[in-house]
C-alpha cells in the first residue's frame, strides 16, 4: 500500500504518530509503505477513517481513471496541504423556502467557482460532489442563487436552514451507515448510554460500561474487523443524525432529490444504473430531451422533460459502487475476449 506514505505525510504525520493513533508500531507502518506487508481490514478502516476517505479509494484509486469521480476527503484534522472542511455551499432551487446547503471542501469551491466563471450556455448542467454523500448536478440559469460561504463567515441571515450533516462524514462513515441499517439493536439503551454535552458544552453522564458493551454488540456487523474507535465514530454519528428511524435514514441517506423549474420537487430511492447513466451523459456535456430516473424496486420508470429540471441532488457512494461495478463488468467481459481470441480455433470439416 504504497499511497499510504503519501497519505500521512499530507496529513503531516510522522511514521511514529500514526502508529500511536493506530495502536501499532512504527515498524509496522514502514511495512505497510513499502508494501512488504497489508494492513488488515480493521486497520484500513481506522486509515479511512483518519484520511477521511473510504477503504476502496485506499485501494483503488487511479487519478488516470476517466470514469473517477471528483470525490472530496473529509478530514478530521487539516494540515498544510490539506483539503478538509472548508464550508458551504448553497444552491436556492425555484420554489424552495431556503437554500439546500451542501459542506464541501475548498477544492470543490475553486472547481465549482470556475465552473460557474465559464458557463457558456443558457441551460447547461454544472456538477460538484459534497461532504455530505451527495452529488449536485444542477442548471446555475434556473436556480435563484448560488451562495458559496467560508465557515469562518457568519451564516446568511434568513436562508440558513442545514439538514445535512454540517462538516459531512468521511465516506467510510457513510458505508458504515449500511450495515447498522434495519438491524435489531438496542438503541435506546445506546442513546442512554452516550454521554451527552451539558449546559457549558462538557460532556457529561452516560454509562461508559453499557457504551462498551453496546459497540461490542455491533462488532459482528463487521465480520469482527473493526475497533472500538470506528465502530464508537459510526454508532455516535448514526445517533446523531437520527438514522434509527427508519424514513429519516433512506431520506437521509438513500433517496435522490429531483427540484423542478416550477418550484416542484420529488424524492425516492433510484435505480443506480439510471443514477450512471445520467452522471456520465452530463459530465460528457450531453443534454438529452429527457431524463429517465427510474425508481429502485417499485416498478415505475420515470422520464422528465431535461429542461423541466432544475437540479438533481445524488447518493454519492450509492454513484461510486455503481460506476464501479460497471467498470468490473467491462474488465470481466475484456478478459474474456482475450481468452476466446487465443482459443484455438476449430477446423471446419471438408
Amino acid at each position: 500500500m504504497k499511497r499510504l506514505k503519501a497519505l500521512r505525510e499530507s496529513a503531516g504525520y510522522s511514521q511514529k504518530e500514526l502508529a500511536e493513533r493506530l495502536k501499532t508500531t512504527q515498524q509496522t507502518i514502514g511495512r505497510w509503505e513499502t508494501g512488504k506487508a497489508e494492513p488488515n481490514l480493521t486497520a484500513l478502516r481506522d486509515l479511512a477513517l483518519l484520511f477521511g476517505t473510504s477503504v476502496d479509494d485506499l485501494l483503488n484509486f487511479d487519478p488516470d481513471n476517466p470514469r473517477r469521480l471528483p470525490t472530496p476527503r473529509y478530514h478530521a484534522f487539516v494540515g498544510k496541504a490539506h483539503d478538509g472542511f472548508w464550508g458551504h455551499v448553497g444552491v436556492k432551487f425555484p420554489g424552495q423556502p431556503y437554500s439546500k446547503w451542501f459542506p464541501v471542501t475548498l477544492g470543490t469551491v475553486e472547481r465549482l467557482s470556475g465552473d460557474l466563471r465559464r458557463l457558456d450556455k443558457e441551460f447547461e448542467w454544472v456538477t460538484f460532489p459534497s461532504l455530505a454523500n451527495k452529488m449536485i448536478i444542477f442548471r446555475p440559469a434556473t436556480v435563484e442563487k448560488v451562495t458559496i460561504l467560508d465557515d469562518n463567515c457568519d451564516e446568511v441571515e434568513g436562508d440558513w436552514e442545514v439538514d445535512l450533516p454540517y462538516q459531512g462524514y468521511p465516506a467510510e462513515i457513510y458505508r458504515a451507515f449500511d450495515e447498522l441499517h434495519g438491524m435489531d439493536l438496542d438503541w435506546d439503551a445506546a442513546i442512554a448510554a452516550l454521554p451527552k454535552p451539558d449546559e457549558k458544552g462538557r460532556m457529561a453522564g452516560g454509562d461508559e460500561k453499557a457504551w462498551d458493551q453496546f459497540i461490542a454488540s455491533l462488532r459482528p456487523l463487521f465480520d469482527g474487523e473493526a475497533s472500538d474507535a470506528f465502530l464508537g465514530t459510526v454508532a455516535e454519528a448514526f445517533i446523531e443524525e437520527e438514522l434509527i428511524d427508519d424514513d429519516a435514514y433512506f431520506q437521509k441517506i438513500r433517496y435522490t432529490s429531483i427540484y423542478f423549474t416550477n418550484g416542484s420537487s420529488s424524492a425516492y430511492w433510484a435505480d443506480e444504473r439510471n443514477l450512471v447513466n445520467l452522471y456520465m451523459d452530463v459530465d460528457a456535456g450531453l443534454d438529452s430531451t429527457m431524463i429517465n430516473i427510474e425508481g429502485a424496486g417499485d416498478g415505475f420508470d420515470y422520464w422528465y422533460p431535461s429542461d423541466r429540471i432544475s437540479g438533481i441532488v445524488l447518493p454519492l457512494l450509492d454513484l461510486e459502487d455503481a460506476i464501479r461495478r460497471d467498470e468490473e463488468a467491462l474488465e470481466k467481459e475484456a478478459a474474456k475476449e482475450v481468452t476466446d481470441e487465443k482459443k484455438p480455433k476449430k477446423r471446419r470439416a471438408a
